[in-house]
């Protein structure tokens, strides 16, 4: 089954859905990271607040082959970095 991943504009800060892929390159390589919501408890465990939080840069295969069955939100700094063979990009 190919994965679904939903363009989105490469200047968006904070996910519409659970996870953002920034995809851009850097010397000559294309490199990813993801930014995501994260849920903090208060002391009493009943209460929290959520905190965007955005992972190191890993090469973009590694992090497009951990989508892959849940797809993601992707935000490409050009065009030409997106690899078909990592699935549909609507």
């Amino acid at each position: 089954m190919t994965s679904i991943f939903v363009r989105v504009p490469y200047k968006t800060e904070a996910p519409q859905g659970p996870n953002l892929l920034h995809i851009y390159r850097r010397n000559g390589r294309a490199f990813a990271t993801v930014t995501r919501y994260i849920w903090h408890k208060d002391g009493t465990g009943q209460n929290g607040y959520a905190e965007i939080e955005t992972s190191d840069p890993d090469p973009a295969d590694t992090v497009i082959e951990y989508f892959s069955h849940i797809g993601a939100e992707v935000a490409l700094e050009s065009d030409d970095l997106w690899n078909p063979s990592w699935g549909r990009l609507s």
